[in-house]
C-alpha cells in the first residue's frame, strides 16, 4: 500500500494537464492491485474426482473361460465378473474323488467282514477268527484315517474350484478388460480392473502460495461447474513436497504452476462422474446445499408371447455321469446364470446346478451349507432382496408316507457361489395341522385342501392318513409365499395357487395362522382335445404383474403347456405353447435375451433339454 500511495503522490503533479488519462491509468492500477490482493486471500483450489482401482486376478495360472463384463459397464456387489478354468484342478478333483470312493467301498467291505466274523459261533477256529477280527479293526482304523484325509483334501480342492468364479465385492464399474475368452493368464496378472460406481475422493492441487493454510481433517466445500453439485469433503492427506500441476489445471500450456497435492474424501452419496473437474474452497462449515441426482425407471409394459419355442440340448460337460431330473430353475442376475434343482439326488443331497443360457451345465455343483438332506426338490425362487428359496414337494412317496426330508422349505443366503441356510420350515407339518385342527371348515382353502384327500365324504381329521398336497411352483414376492399345486381339481379344468402372507414371520420360526393362508388364484385352463383333465402346475413365475406358469400331465409321461394369466382371483388362462413330447418342469425369465426359459424332466436322467420362448 505504501508503494501505491507513493505512485499516487507523484501522479498528482501531472493531473492538471491530463486528468482523464491519469484517472484511467490509476483505475487500472487499482484493479490489478485489488485483484492480486484478493487472489492472495482466496483459499480456492482445483482437483479431479477419482476412486481406487482394484485389480481382479488369480493366484494360479488359468484359462479365461468367460468374461461377463465389458469396459465401462456398471456392476453390483456379488455380480459374476469372470469364469476361469484350471485343467490341473479338475484332474485333481477327479483323482481324489475316485480314490475316496474306493476307500469308502473298502471300508464298507471290511466292516461287513468284521460283522460276519463276530456273528460266527465259537469253534476250533476261535483264535484264528479273533486274530482276523483284530486285523480288520486295524485296517478299518487305517482306512478311516485315509478317508478323512481325502475328504479334507477334496474340500480344499472344491474351495479352489469356487475361486474360479470371481464376483464383484462392491458396487462399481469396469475399467480395463485385459483378456479374451480362451486366453491364458499368468498368476496375479490383472484380468480386469474395477472402480467404485461413484468417486470416493478428489485428487486436488493447491497453489504453493496458500499451501500452508490446509491441514488433514479440514472440511472443504466442493463445487462442480458442469453438474452444479455442492458437497462437503474432508481432507485426508496433504503432500509433503511441492510438485508441478498437471496440464489440465494450467491457465496456459506454456505457464507452469506449482503446489501441493491434496487428497479429499467425498461423501458416499455424491453423484459426480469419475474424472470430473471440481473446485474446492477451504473453511466449509455445514452440509447445506448438497444436491443428489436420482434416477427413476418406468415400468415396462406386459409382454406378449408368440406360440413358438426353440429346443436346446443341455450339455452336461464334466458331470455327464450324474443323474439329473430338472424340476425348477431361477435366473440370478449376479451370476448371469440359472440355478437349477433336481427332484432326484443321490442320498437326498441338497445340490444346486449352474445352468448357462446356451444350455451348458457348469462343472461346479453347489452344495447348500447347513442342510444335510432334502428330498424331492421341486421349486426354487428368489425374492426382491436376493434370498433364495427351495421347496420340496410336500407330497407323499409312492408308499403313501411323507418323510421329513420331503416336508421342508428353506431360505438361503447367497454369498458368491456359497448358499447357506438362513431358516428351515416344515411347511407340510404346519399346513397339515391347520387343515386338521381348524374349526372353520367353510374357509375356501380348508375346504379345498380337505376335498383333495376326502374322496368318500369323510372328514380329514377323522382319517389316519395325512394331508396330500403337491407343491411344484414357488414365488416369494411382497412378503408373501405363493404355492403352485400340481394337484388337479377333480371334474374341473382348474388349477389352484395358495398364498401364505407374512413370509418374514414364517421364516422367523413362527407358526402359520389360519388367517395367513388363502387361495390366491383359481385358474381355469383352456380346453384342448389333445389334453385331458389331469393337468397340474409344474412351475410358475411373475413378470410385470403377469403370471406365467407351466402345467404337466399327471397321466401322460411327456405332455404339458406354457400359459399366462393376469390379475384376479378366478381367471382364465391363455395358452402360449403346447409341449406334446416333453414334460415341462422349470420356468424362468432371461432378461439378457428377453426370453422365457423352460427346462424339461424326461424322467430318465439322461437326455436333458431346455427351450427358449421369445418375448415380443
Amino acid at each position: 500500500m505504501k508503494v501505491l500511495k507513493e505512485i499516487i503522490n507523484r501522479l498528482k503533479v501531472f493531473m492538471p494537464e491530463n486528468k482523464l488519462y491519469v484517472g484511467v491509468w490509476l483505475f487500472a492500477v487499482l484493479i490489478i492491485v485489488g485483484f492480486n490482493t484478493q487472489s492472495n486471500k482466496t483459499h480456492k483450489f482445483v482437483g479431479v474426482t477419482d476412486s481406487k482401482e482394484v485389480n481382479i486376478n488369480s493366484k494360479h495360472a488359468v484359462v479365461i473361460k468367460s468374461v461377463n463384463v465389458i469396459p465401462g459397464q456398471p456392476v453390483k456387489a456379488g455380480q459374476l465378473l469372470v469364469e476361469l478354468e484350471r485343467e490341473d484342478l479338475r484332474q485333481q478333483i477327479n483323482e481324489v474323488s475316485h480314490n475316496l470312493e474306493k476307500l469308502k467301498a473298502e471300508y464298507k467291505l471290511n466292516s461287513d467282514l468284521t460283522l460276519n466274523l463276530k456273528s460266527i459261533k465259537p469253534n476250533i477256529q476261535k483264535t484264528a477268527n479273533a486274530n482276523s477280527q483284530d486285523g480288520n479293526v486295524e485296517s478299518e482304523a487305517l482306512i478311516s484315517i485315509q478317508i478323512r484325509s481325502l475328504e479334507n483334501r477334496l474340500a480344499f480342492l472344491k474351495k479352489e474350484e469356487e475361486e474360479l468364479y470371481i464376483f464383484s465385492s462392491f458396487d462399481g464399474h469396469i475399467g480395463f478388460v485385459n483378456y479374451k475368452n480362451g486366453e491364458s493368464a499368468s498368476p496375479f496378472q490383472p484380468i480386469l480392473t474395477m472402480h467404485k460406481t461413484t468417486p470416493t475422493f478428489v485428487r486436488g492441487y493447491i497453489h504453493e502460495n496458500i499451501s500452508h493454510q490446509i491441514a488433514v481433517d479440514q472440511k472443504v466445500t466442493i463445487n462442480s461447474l458442469s453438474s452444479k453439485q455442492k458437497v462437503i469433503g474432508v481432507v485426508k492427506n496433504v503432500g509433503t513436497r511441492i510438485i508441478e500441476f498437471p496440464e489440465r489445471f494450467r491457465r496456459s500450456m506454456d505457464t507452469k504452476i506449482w503446489g501441493r497435492e491434496v487428497m479429499v474424501q467425498l461423501p458416499k452419496d455424491n453423484s459426480y462422474l469419475l474424472g470430473e473437474k471440481v473446485f474446492m474452497e477451504l473453511g466449509a462449515g455445514s452440509d447445506s446445499g448438497i444436491q443428489v441426482i436420482r434416477r427413476s425407471l418406468a415400468d415396462d409394459e406386459a409382454p406378449v408371447l408368440p406360440p413358438s419355442f426353440n429346443l436346446i440340448p443341455i450339455q452336461r460337460g464334466t458331470i455327464e455321469d450324474r443323474k439329473i431330473e430338472p424340476s425348477g430353475i431361477v435366473y440370478v442376475k449376479d451370476y448371469n446364470k440359472f440355478l437349477m434343482v433336481s427332484d432326484d439326488n443321490k442320498g437326498d443331497e441338497p445340490l444346486i446346478y449352474l445352468l448357462n443360457a446356451d444350455g451348458q451345465l457348469d462343472s461346479h455343483i453347489i452344495k447348500v451349507d447347513g442342510l444335510d438332506e432334502i428330498d424331492d426338490m421341486e421349486s426354487i425362487a428368489e425374492d426382491e432382496r436376493g434370498f433364495i428359496y427351495i421347496s420340496s414337494s410336500l407330497s407323499p412317496t409312492k408308499s403313501g408316507k411323507t418323510p421329513k426330508e420331503r416336508e421342508i422349505m428353506v431360505k438361503l443366503r447367497r454369498d458368491g457361489l456359497k448358499l447357506s441356510v438362513v431358516s428351515k420350515v416344515n411347511m407340510y407339518k404346519q399346513l397339515n395341522k391347520l387343515v386338521k385342527d381348524d374349526i372353520n371348515e367353510d374357509l375356501d382353502w380348508v375346504k379345498f385342501l380337505t376335498n383333495k384327500r376326502n374322496t368318500k365324504g369323510m372328514k380329514l381329521k377323522d382319517k389316519k392318513d395325512d394331508l396330500r398336497i403337491d407343491v411344484e411352483g414357488l414365488i416369494i414376492k411382497n412378503n408373501n409365499i405363493y404355492l403352485g399345486l400340481r394337484n388337479p381339481i377333480k371334474g374341473s379344468r382348474e388349477v389352484v395357487i395358495l398364498q401364505i402372507s407374512n413370509s418374514e414371520s414364517v421364516f422367523a420360526g413362527n407358526d402359520i395362522l389360519s388367517n395367513q393362508v388363502s387361495i390366491w388364484k383359481r385358474i381355469k385352463l383352456p380346453v384342448h382335445r389333445e389334453t385331458d383333465r389331469h393337468e397340474g402346475i409344474s412351475d410358475m413365475m411373475m413378470k410385470d404383474n403377469v403370471l406365467y406358469f407351466l402345467t404337466a400331465s399327471n397321466k401322460h409321461k411327456n405332455m404339458g403347456r406354457l400359459l399366462k394369466t393376469g390379475n384376479g382371483k378366478e381367471v382364465d388362462a391363455v395358452e402360449l405353447v403346447q409341449f406334446a413330447d416333453y414334460k415341462p418342469e422349470g420356468l424362468a425369465f432371461d432378461p439378457v435375451s428377453n426370453e422365457l426359459i423352460v427346462t424339461f424332466d424326461n424322467n430318465e436322467g439322461e437326455k436333458l433339454y431346455m427351450a427358449t420362448v421369445p418375448l415380443n
